[in-house]
């Protein structure tokens, strides 16, 4: 290999880190193992990665540079998921890519990303590098935290549905010892599993966390609306579900005009005004067919149906069975 060169190689699949990079670097891989270790002209150390679980993977990087290279991460062709990354030592010239879009990674920190981006890594000879990154799907994330993301949909709202995204997070203490326990790697193996995964769910509970503060401070510059007020119109809604809500009400509570609000419940709850009050509607139905003893057609007329049929229709297109199937199966727990 002529030192000269500018040194590039591409990784297809991220899956495949390990057998890709291993054939590049014409070194032995048997393809099952969760660690590479390479000495080789361009780079010496090793490569760790393991999917825990579905939806769930950390790759760690421990590896000092010979030779400058880069390589390019291509992103998937539809998002499925995030990506955590995150340079403990030696930064490395960083850079996000699809379609044109380029965003620079200009210093040391965590930053999150969603995996249809491409990641354009820059390496200097002389410097040694670790590294973390995790990979998290949206099915993983719904499942450990779907109570969160039912009552911040707005965050799930910007994570899952929105274009490609990137945020960049300060790496603070409460950051710094979760990521740093990650990429240790020295709990006995009969514990690693659980022990990783419950740093990483504690992790991303902080992420979440700090992403809903700093978008709620976003949408309170961008509409100039204060949480007070928001949480006002969910009491209005909640409070009066029996009547026939109008839009033109929720207007006059806040000083809002109409496209104004359309627009405030499709940035802060992902769906449109009217989605959300039939929401409110199921979700309080759900309630009282497991913790009450009403007639179904009593439980409709409660949240705003006068048509029995129609209040079923709605529920069942809505939870997927119909509301006395739902009471027959549920009576047990809340499902919201």
């Amino acid at each position: 290999m002529n030192k000269k060169d500018p040194v590039y190689f591409t990784i297809e699949s991220r899956a495949n880190f390990l057998s890709e990079s291993a054939d590049f670097l014409g070194v032995q891989y048997d393809g099952i193992s969760r660690r590479l270790k390479v000495d080789h002209p361009l780079v010496k150390g090793e490569v760790f990665l393991w999917v825990l679980e579905e939806g769930m993977m950390i790759r760690s990087s421990d590896v000092y540079v010979r030779e400058d290279f880069s390589f390019l991460e291509k992103g998937s062709t539809q998002k499925q998921g995030l990506l955590l990354d995150f340079s403990f030592w030696g930064f490395n010239e960083i850079s996000l890519e699809r379609d044109g879009f380029k965003f620079e990674i200009p210093e040391r920190g965590l930053f999150m990303y969603t995996d249809d981006l491409s990641l354009r890594h820059n390496f200097w000879s002389g410097k040694t590098y670790h590294s973390v990154q995790i990979g998290l799907s949206f099915d993983w994330l719904e499942r450990n935290f779907s109570d969160f993301f039912t009552k911040n949909p707005q965050v799930k709202h910007r994570l899952f549905q929105s274009s490609s995204y990137v945020d960049k997070f300060k790496f603070g203490d409460s950051l710094s010892q979760y990521i740093e326990a990650i990429r240790q790697r020295s709990f006995p193996q009969e514990i690693q599993k659980p022990v990783y995964k419950g740093l990483i769910l504690m992790l991303m509970a902080e992420i979440l966390t700090r992403a809903l503060a700093q978008y709620d401070a976003e949408g309170q510059r961008e509409e100039g609306i204060s949480r007070a007020t928001k949480n006002a119109l969910e009491v209005y809604i909640n409070e009066n579900l029996q009547e026939n809500i109008l839009v033109e009400d929720l207007c006059r509570r806040i000083g809002f005009s109409k496209t104004k609000l359309h627009h405030l419940f499709k940035n802060h709850f992902g769906h449109s005004i009217y989605d959300h009050i039939k929401i409110s509607r199921i979700r309080k139905a759900k309630s009282l067919l497991v913790t009450s003893d009403l007639a179904v057609a009593e439980i409709a007329v409660f949240v705003g149906y006068h048509s029995v049929p129609h209040f079923s229709n709605v529920f069942k297109k809505n939870v997927g069975i119909t509301p006395i199937q739902f009471r027959k199966g549920h009576r047990r727990e809340l499902s919201f």
